[in-house]
């Protein structure tokens, strides 16, 4: 839901630049990668860190609790896919109504 908003919010913000980039001849493919490059940027950034605090947390853990190893890496990688796949139906919405964008309104907005 945050990543939704998220990118709904950046999608309206520049609405006049991708109303420019559809006049000029942008097509609707590549107005939905730009939508989409933006979640995966801030997915995948958040996925390094993420990977980073759990292999750190994961090794206290396995003093603690018996049978736990620190870095189980099919665990990672579900995690990591779950998190590729929720944020690009998060990206969806955005990236549809952002190729949907009339030039002529967004340029003749504000």
């Amino acid at each position: 839901v945050g990543l939704y908003g998220l990118l709904a919010f950046t999608v309206s913000r520049r609405t006049r630049e991708i109303g420019v980039r559809v006049a000029l001849g942008s097509s609707t493919r590549s107005v939905v990668w730009l939508v989409a490059a933006d979640a995966l940027v801030l997915v995948l950034s958040g996925a390094v860190a993420g990977v980073a605090f759990a292999a750190g947390i994961g090794s206290l853990l396995a003093r603690f609790l018996f049978g736990v190893s620190s870095f189980d890496p099919a665990t990672f990688g579900a995690s990591l896919a779950a998190m590729l796949i929720i944020a690009l139906v998060a990206a969806g919405v955005p990236a549809y109504r952002a190729s949907r964008i009339d030039p002529f309104l967004a340029l003749r907005a504000d």
